[in-house]
């Protein structure tokens, strides 16, 4: 998976330079996903942090968010 800034913008480069949108994109607890073929239809999925990295507890459990840094 590679980690973009924004998969939004990614989508739309890639698309535009012979990519393939296959699925998404598509909001996750982080952030966005999508799924997208090079021009080579070889797999590319793609992420961004945009809603940030999740928080846990000592326990491991999801508490939440961190939020957005930059």
């Amino acid at each position: 998976c590679l980690l973009v800034d924004s998969v939004d913008s990614a989508v739309e480069t890639i698309v535009s330079n012979g990519g393939t949108l296959v699925l998404g994109p598509i909001e996750i607890k982080v952030g966005k996903y999508a799924l997208l073929n090079d021009p080579w239809k070889n797999p590319l999925p793609i992420l961004d942090f945009s809603k940030g990295m999740l928080l846990t507890d000592s326990d491991c459990n999801v508490i939440g968010n961190q939020g957005r840094s930059k």
